[in-house]
């Protein structure tokens, strides 16, 4: 009985793990899918994915020339993680990572979902704040 349950938990890790996204790598935005009130030039994400955490570095250049640079670890449970003056989750639901992060009082879920051939990864951020939600669609490309 014993053997039947630990065959069955390790069926059910294998198949969330077969769920989760492949994002390793350096990922470069496409310019032509920003808005045009985006405030972003450009901008690279370096993932790096464990078993159970991410590491997100963020390099972005805003349109007035401005650089910023963030880098993300967290583990991938749901537990809340500090990043310099905010707070942040991540979990995989189903094939897309969620990433939550607060900062003051306003909060931002970005959904991280690769294309099925894996060379193209979609983002959705929704700021949530005060004055409403917003909401982006940015498209990145693979880099070799």
């Amino acid at each position: 009985m014993y053997r039947s349950i630990g065959l069955l938990v390790l069926g059910l890790c294998v198949a969330m793990a077969a769920d989760r996204p492949e994002l390793n790598g350096t990922w470069q935005l496409d310019s032509s899918t920003l808005s045009a009130e985006a405030k972003l030039k450009s901008e690279t994400l370096v993932i790096h994915q464990d078993e159970d955490s991410v590491q997100i570095s963020e390099d972005r250049t805003g349109k007035n020339g401005k650089e910023m640079k963030d880098d993300i670890q967290c583990n991938t449970m749901g537990q809340q993680c500090k990043l310099k003056n905010a707070e942040v989750s991540a979990w995989y639901n189903g094939s897309i990572l969620v990433l939550v992060q607060t900062h003051n009082d306003v909060t931002t879920r970005t959904r991280f979902s690769p294309s099925d051939d894996g060379k193209t990864l979609h983002l959705e951020i929704s700021h949530m704040g005060p004055s409403g939600e917003k909401l982006e669609k940015l498209t990145f490309t693979k880099q070799p």
